[in-house]
């Protein structure tokens, strides 16, 4: 399944994404420092970029993967190196 427009990489269609980020869901029960996970779809297929300390990192990993897929800047998280501030996992 792909994205309108054929973007290979997408997250569930129609559901809110309360991290702000494309391919990046918390993951409570995850080892502590690792629990943001980054994940892309890949012709209906999941792929888990795996587990990371921050939301940020999460979607760094999310935005390589979908660059090596061809996805347009205008599906990344940070189009043209986009600096984000924020926080880690939360307590």
């Amino acid at each position: 399944m792909s994205r309108p427009g054929g973007d290979p990489a997408v997250t569930a269609p129609g559901k809110p994404n309360p991290t702000g980020y494309r391919g990046v869901t918390r993951q409570p029960q995850a080892s502590p420092g690792r629990c943001w996970w980054a994940r892309v779809r890949v012709g209906g297929a999941t792929r888990s970029l795996g587990l990371w300390p921050t939301p940020e990192a999460a979607a760094r990993a999310y935005d390589r993967a979908a660059r090596l897929l061809g996805v347009p800047e205008t599906r990344l998280n940070f189009p043209h190196g986009k600096r984000p501030s924020g926080t880690g996992c939360p307590a």
